[in-house]
């Protein structure tokens, strides 16, 4: 019988993971609690999965990077998926297996061309909550820089599933929680830990 942490590992191969698959955290740091209780108090309250971060996985030859925007790296950062793995140790994660052969090419620029972009300023995180957030793409949130991705592939490839998905999204004001939600329209979450 394998070991719970030898399946987890053995899951987290090359042939399990796609570029465009979406990994939601539960972190269990102040600031990921403060997320979670100001994007979906319900949720929170009610000791359910609340994810407080999500990053995309980009698939390159043989390798897997994870491509999130956060406070720790100064905004969007690419990180390989082992690394990312031992900075979320402590989190639950869910990994969606997202539905968009066709467009992973598409999805791959787009995570490329926005790396770099600093992170959104944290406490227009409330503004979110009361989709009152006006920034516009300069700066990102998780959630916010993985939806302007989507929306991107949408507007050159319409009618496809990221453009299904996204194309009534504000990206200034989708939570974790909302992207969350769209993406069980379309998979099934695998929860790794």
């Amino acid at each position: 019988m394998l070991s719970p942490l030898y399946f987890k590992q053995e899951y987290f191969t090359l042939a399990n993971f796609y570029t465009g698959d979406l990994l939601f955290t539960q972190g269990r740091g102040l600031f990921s609690k403060i997320i979670s209780l100001f994007t979906h108090p319900v949720s929170f309250f009610r000791k359910e999965f609340t994810p407080s971060h999500v990053a995309m996985i980009r698939r390159d030859d043989a390798e897997l990077f994870v491509y999130e925007s956060t406070t720790l790296k100064g905004g969007v950062a690419r990180t390989p998926l082992d690394e990312w793995l031992i900075e979320h140790k402590k989190d639950r994660i869910r990994h969606f297996q997202m539905p968009f052969a066709g467009v992973r090419d598409l999805i791959s620029d787009e995570l490329v061309a926005l790396e770099g972009t600093p992170y959104e300023n944290w406490f227009k995180l409330a503004k979110v909550a009361f989709d009152s957030n006006k920034a516009g793409a300069n700066r990102l949130f998780c959630s916010e820089f993985l939806v302007r991705v989507l929306q991107e592939v949408g507007q050159k490839e319409p009618y496809t599933i990221p453009h299904m998905l996204t194309r009534n999204l504000d990206p200034n004001n989708t939570s974790p929680v909302e992207l969350y939600n769209v993406a069980l329209t379309v998979s099934v979450p695998n929860t790794l830990i």
